[in-house]
């Protein structure tokens, strides 16, 4: 990164806008920044880094603190930072959150803090296409860290030198050194790799403590302790399958014949039970016999009377139609009553409407006096409706001055009610750094902690495994040593049978084929079974084979051992680093997370809703001004719209004069008028719509008196119609044998009835006859048998069969348990390969997983071993120009060894003291001498990582302070150093008010201070 145009605005001691474009120190890399103390040189440092990060060179001044206080009250603190990076240029722009004092007001308002950053064209000005690659405080430190590849801290030991922190990476202890350098040369993808190996070897020991369980998981199912006595039980339960098969062949045939009895038994019994079922069902059926003659009687009787259902519905016919006449007469009367009185009503009305003629004479005068009053009032409607508008439009404009008035007023509480809250929300938002740093110490910690726990869980299984071992190892050692007395007491009864074999076959004058002689006074002989030489050898293979399992249990408990040791290493590291944690439960830390990341989630939302508070507020702020503007206009329209309203007013009372006041308004002279007319034609309609009644009642009384003498009439003729049909219905009941009307109505069944009853007859007599038939096929089936027992041939047939089904339970249940052991058996014989073979890859990944993360003699990690060398490269270059600086008297190393066991090494530093010969910390380097070894450092670190080429540039180093500490001739060292990095084009500033330094660099910024604020101007030349 090197600046090219920082531009600060109220900002520190500089009151007013300050340009310092670095453009102009033309080829020049090496400057000053010189000035008397508290100027104002530091500050430009802290601008840079404030434009970068957001926060100041040492990182330990409140944003609010940078504001000037020479400056004006309404002037914004800001400021703008070109800077290059390779050959890509940038413009970053922060306002820190502020208050000012509104100009236009003299109100103070809050300004939230923003930011932004572009990438500029060639030209310096932003590109076409893609202009702003962040906006927002957090998101453009975000993005700036992704650009120059390292965070502020770290900005700040190995660029930006600020005053009392220049030595924090030469100080730095090796964690902290890691950490940078892990940033400066992109070498996370060295712990990926260690990340990786340790995760490999975790899943190979899962893999392995998985398929021990396994087994032991199938030597349980199998209710065994090894596959030895998994195979005895294959054995026999084969075995027992056999004998049961054997035995289901006889049960099978039991079985049968007892259920072929049973059938022959039921066949039996079925008809018998035939026989009685057939003899009850004949005799209920010869039963209902008189029951269903009586219904035969019934059925001929509605027959009978069917016959006669003509007769009697044209009887029924006749006497609705008489009925029907006479109700006509009886209407007919009744209306003609009414017409007579409805005449002598229209009568007595057209007689009352003809008394009325003066009544109509009045209103036809009325009528004329309303029609001369709308006249005149037309003449008044058009000032009335002026009026009205003008009074209407005073009340639109007073009401919009209240709305206004309102409006200015509800503008100001906002205004104070949304700083109010936006002083609030950034008190809390002040607390997000914090809280950020606490919820992630919460979580490492609640990681650690449940890893705690997952080691003690892995501890208590590894304890139950080491004494599992530990027996299983004395049982071997204990069956190794029988096996081995078995042998020795086996050799030597077969030692002692091959003399007793030799000596069977001696005879006598024959030499002895040991010692030769032709005597044998005493042979050897032996009353006990003599052992061969197979039985020993297979005496011997059994105590290599105890051996060589002793031996792998013996490896396996060492295996145990060695895990159980790192289980407890990693537990105390973990118990150290967690502290007083260690004793609370994860979900006391949890909970202690969760809430810290609600206190976070409330700082975040503070933050956003200050931001948005801070635009609410701007934006009232024009509002209010605006509402200010609108409620002076509609003060000018209402008093516009009163002066009209009086001019008109004034008319309309001049014309109203001699009018009455109840018909002034015009709708209101209308609607007399309306009311006069419709009272004239009311009551000239009345009068002759009564003549009309009248004529229409007379002709109606005609119309009812005809109609009565025709009903009257027709009434006689259905009388004697209905007479002569019902004697002739009196001749035709005594023919089909009816004494009378009753008698033929009770006999009378409609249709559904008849065919009912015929169908129930038909139905009993077939039913009757099926009987008979199903009676003397059972009496012939039946003949001869006899009851069987039922109840015993049952009991037989069902102990056969629960023997059956017993025995096939039996050889079921055998034949899964034979299968069941064999795939347990194949399963045991999987899980021993793949364990095998677990085994032998995790000697190979668990070794270069412990080496790659730090668990070997050095206690160096993969990436930190490539740290080493690459600061190896550093440290070359930095000594190189510490010597310069040194006079040949210093130069730094790395210190192989871990300076304190319990912490990683690899990264530390040393002194080498030519003077003495011998090497020191850096930490006993005077103040002069540190500033020396620092500034090489930092030189190195440039070199170096530009040298890499990787995503960091290094073209700038800015050294505040620290010259003063030089004697004479380690200045003039330490300067010549640095006039040579003018060859490799970095960029370096010094921050110092030592006149020498000011005499030798022809290339200065000068910053002069004043009662108004400081300036400050590059000087060349």
């Amino acid at each position: 990164m090197k600046p090219l145009k920082l531009v600060m605005r109220a900002f520190g001691p500089y009151a007013d806008e300050q340009v310092l474009d670095f453009r102009e120190l033309g080829h020049r890399t090496l400057f000053l920044v010189h000035g008397a103390t508290g100027a104002g040189k530091s500050t430009i440092l802290d601008a840079i880094c404030f434009a970068l990060f957001g926060e100041s060179s040492g990182g330990d001044k409140p944003k609010r603190s940078l504001r000037s206080d020479h400056a004006d009250s309404s002037v914004v603190t800001e400021a703008t930072l070109e800077f290059s990076l390779g050959r890509e240029r940038y413009r970053i722009w922060r306002r820190p959150d502020q208050e000012i004092k509104d100009p236009r007001n003299e109100a103070i308002r809050t300004i939230k803090p923003r930011a932004t950053v572009w990438k500029l064209g060639d030209s310096g000005q932003e590109c076409p296409d893609k202009t702003v690659l962040a906006t927002g405080w957090q998101n453009v430190s975000a993005a700036i860290e992704d650009l120059l590849g390292f965070r502020k801290n770290q900005f700040r030991q190995v660029v930006m030198l600020p005053q009392g922190k220049f030595l924090s990476f030469l100080q730095a202890d090796s964690a902290e050194r890691e950490q940078i350098l892990e940033v400066l040369f992109q070498t996370a993808f060295y712990k990926q790799i260690e990340e990786a190996l340790r995760q490999e070897a975790r899943q190979i020991e899962s893999s392995i403590q998985e398929t021990r369980s396994r087994r032991e998981f199938i030597l349980q199912q199998a209710d065994t302790e090894s596959e030895a006595q998994l195979l005895q039980a294959l054995e026999n339960t084969g075995a027992v399958l056999k004998q049961v098969s054997g035995a289901l062949l006889r049960f099978k045939e039991v079985e049968k014949t007892a259920r072929d009895r049973l059938a022959h038994a039921i066949g039996v019994q079925e008809k018998l039970v035939e026989l009685t079922g057939a003899r009850r069902a004949f005799q209920a059926l010869e039963v209902r016999t008189a029951e269903i003659d009586g219904k035969r009687s019934v059925l001929e009787k509605a027959r009978k009377a069917s016959t006669l259902l003509a007769d009697e519905k044209a009887l029924i016919q006749r006497a609705r139609e008489a009925e029907e006449a006479s109700r006509k007469l009886a209407a007919s009367r009744k209306s003609l009553e009414g017409a007579r009185i409805t005449r002598e009503r229209a009568e007595e009305a057209f007689n009352r409407e003809k008394q009325r003629e003066e009544e109509r004479d009045a209103a036809r005068r009325e009528l004329s006096l309303a029609e001369q009053m709308v006249s005149r009032v037309k003449e008044l409607d058009e000032p009335l409706r002026f009026l009205a508008a003008a009074g209407g439009e005073s009340e639109l404009r007073e009401k919009e001055l209240r709305e206004a008035r309102q409006r200015v007023e509800d503008l100001v509480e906002a205004m104070q009610d949304r700083t109010k809250a936006g002083d609030e929300a950034r008190k809390t938002a002040e607390q997000l750094k914090f809280l950020k740093e606490r919820v992630e110490q919460a979580q490492r910690q609640l990681a650690d902690r449940k890893r705690l726990d997952e080691l003690s869980l892995d501890r208590s299984c590894l304890e139950a495994e080491r004494v599992k071992i530990a027996r299983k190892l004395k049982q071997s050692e204990d069956a190794l040593a029988r096996a081995r007395h078995d042998y020795k007491n086996l050799e030597s009864a077969w030692i002692e049978g091959q003399a007793a074999i030799l000596a069977s076959g001696l005879a006598p004058g024959e030499p002895c084929p040991v010692c030769g002689s032709r005597e044998h006074p005493g042979p050897a002989s032996s009353d006990k079974g003599l052992p061969d030489e197979k039985a020993l050898k297979q005496k011997a293979q059994k105590i290599e084979n105890l051996e060589a399992s002793l031996k792998d249990q013996e490896k396996e408990a060492s295996d145990i051992e060695k895990r159980i040791g790192e289980n407890s290493l990693e537990s105390e590291l973990l118990i150290r680093n967690l502290g007083e944690s260690a004793s609370r439960t994860p979900e006391e830390l949890d909970k202690h997370a969760n809430g810290l990341k609600r206190e976070l989630k409330a700082a975040e939302k503070a933050s956003k809703a200050a931001d948005a508070l801070s635009l609410e507020i701007e934006k009232l702020s024009k509002e209010l001004s605006e509402a200010g503007k609108k409620r002076d206009e509609a003060e000018q329209r209402r008093s516009e719209a009163a002066a009209v309203m009086q001019r008109v007013k004034a008319i309309v009372e001049e014309r109203e004069r001699g009018i009455p006041e109840a018909l002034r308004n015009l709708k209101a002279a209308q609607k007399a008028l309306a009311k006069a007319r419709k009272r004239t034609e009311e009551l000239e309609a009345a009068f002759e719509k009564a003549g009309k009644d009248l004529a229409t009642a007379r002709e109606n009384l005609s119309a009812r008196q005809s109609e009565t003498e025709a009903a009257q009439d027709a009434d006689a003729v259905a009388a004697q119609r209905l007479l002569s049909q019902r004697q002739g219905f009196a001749a035709r009941l005594s023919e089909e044998g009816f004494p009378d009307e009753e008698s033929f109505k009770s006999a009378k069944r409609t249709t559904d009835e008849m065919e009912a009853l015929e169908h129930e007859i038909r139905a009993h007599d077939r039913e009757l006859s099926a009987a008979r038939d199903r009676l003397d096929r059972a009496l012939k089936a039946a003949e001869n048998l006899e009851q069987p027992d039922l109840p015993a041939l049952e009991a037989a047939a069902g102990k056969a069969k629960q023997d059956l089904e017993q025995a096939l339970q039996r050889e079921a249940t055998l034949s899964q348990e034979l299968k069941t052991m064999n795939e347990l058996h194949a399963a045991f014989r999987k899980s021993s390969e793949e364990l095998a073979a677990h085994e032998a890859t995790y000697e190979i990944v668990g070794g270069i997983s412990r080496l790659a993360t730090g668990k070997n003699t050095r206690n160096i990690t993969f990436q930190r071993f490539v740290l080493g060398a690459l600061l190896d490269d550093v440290l070359l270059t930095a000594s190189e120009r510490l010597r310069i600086m040194s006079n040949g008297r210093f130069s730094l190393h790395r210190v192989d060894q871990p300076l304190d066991r319990r912490t990683g090494g690899g990264l530390d530093l040393e002194i080498n003291d030519m003077y003495t010969g011998s090497s020191r910390p850096v930490s006993t380097l005077s103040g002069g001498e540190s500033f020396l070894a620092s500034l090489s450092l930092a030189l190195g670190l440039a070199d170096v990582v530009q040298s890499y080429s990787g995503g960091v540039h290094l073209d700038t180093v800015f050294v505040d302070e620290g010259f003063g500490t030089l004697d004479p001739e380690a200045l003039e060292l330490a300067f010549r150093a640095l006039k040579d990095l003018q060859s490799t084009g970095r960029l370096v500033g010094i921050i110092s008010h030592v006149p020498e330094l000011k005499e030798q660099i022809d290339a200065r910024l000068e910053v002069k201070a004043g009662r108004r604020g400081s300036t400050a101007r590059f000087v060349v030349g």
